[in-house]
């Protein structure tokens, strides 16, 4: 180390020497400077000390040179997260209660292997990803409740007006099927049990009629059609002539005005047939002679070959003798 005492240029390279090359080159060059500057003074010495170490503390304390950079990271990073919690839907509560979806486990699974592990270098080591949640038995309260054995598993129960239906169809092919009214009557008589105030009851008590008819108890089947609001029957026409023929066996005052609403209606021939030969005999009962030769000669009219033709020629022939 040069002393600090010694002031001016390198004595060496000041001096003229013997040697050359680049040594002798520096050496002129620095005896030229030599001869036209003159050496600092003490006090410009003493200033240069006070520079060299000055900056050697500077370099000692590099901290606070990263003051204004720190300053920088945190005005940056608090905007960001300004900015974050600014974003539209953050403030949505709904999010929040949420359950979140389970994903399948084969994408699961693929997201996985995509993921690098903790050896990749460079690559910070990601989260494991979440175990596929299993779906649970459901428990003993949440099982469905065991059908019982009239309805089968999988089948909903009947409704009680299906249920009505059947019963009377039941019932309707055994009259005009089987021709077994007392089969039907049971049926009936368990239809009226199940629903004595079904949707259905006026067309079974029409049913029963023509069972009771079936088995000859023509009594309880006038009593039935009295009963009956024959206006609300589609088989009104029918009905009314049954109720007049059953009347006429015991009142035929009861039967003239059924007889005369089949008459008077829009009547198949077969109906109209039977009711002006019945009306004919109720007059000649009642005394009308007048009226039971008109009804023979309009059934003779329009019926010359009627099932009751024989037996309206023979009444005709007697009451002329």
């Amino acid at each position: 180390m040069t002393d600090s005492t010694r002031r001016g240029p390198v004595p060496r390279w000041v001096q003229a020497g013997d040697e050359g090359g680049v040594d002798a080159e520096l050496g002129n060059v620095f005896r030229s400077l030599a001869a036209d500057e003159a050496p600092l003074s003490d006090a410009a010495l003493a200033r240069v000390g006070r520079r060299l170490v000055s900056t050697g503390k500077r370099r000692a304390w590099p901290l606070f040179r990263l003051v204004p950079l720190g300053l920088a990271v945190l005005v940056g990073g608090s905007g960001a997260a300004l900015a974050q919690w600014a974003k539209p839907g953050i403030w949505d509560t709904r999010r929040w209660f949420a359950t979140p979806a389970v994903q399948a486990p084969s994408a699961v699974a693929g997201r996985a292997q995509r993921a690098p592990g903790p050896s990749q270098p460079g690559v910070a080591p990601s989260l494991p990803a979440p175990e596929p949640v299993a779906p649970q038995a459901p428990s003993a309260l949440a099982q469905p409740a065991v059908p019982s054995p009239a309805a089968p598993s999988g089948v909903a129960a009947p409704s009680g007006v299906a249920i009505e239906s059947e019963l009377l169809r039941q019932a309707l092919e055994m009259l005009r099927r089987d021709h077994d009214g007392a089969a039907a009557l049971e049926v009936l008589d368990e239809y009226r049990v199940r629903f004595p105030a079904g949707v259905l009851t006026l067309e079974a008590s029409v049913a029963r009629v023509d069972a009771l008819l079936l088995l000859g108890r023509r009594a309880e089947a006038l009593q039935q059609l009295s009963r009956l609001p024959l206006e609300r029957v589609g088989r009104r026409s029918e009905l009314q002539l049954l109720r007049a023929e059953l009347n006429a066996e015991r009142d035929c005052s009861k039967a003239l005005g059924d007889f005369d609403a089949v008459l008077g209606a829009t009547a198949p021939a077969g109906l109209v047939e039977r009711a002006l030969y019945g009306r004919a005999n109720c007059r000649l009962r009642l005394g009308d002679a007048a009226g039971s030769n008109a009804d023979l000669d309009s059934y003779l009219s329009r019926f010359p070959q009627g099932r009751f033709a024989a037996q309206v020629r023979a009444r005709k022939t007697s009451s002329t003798r």
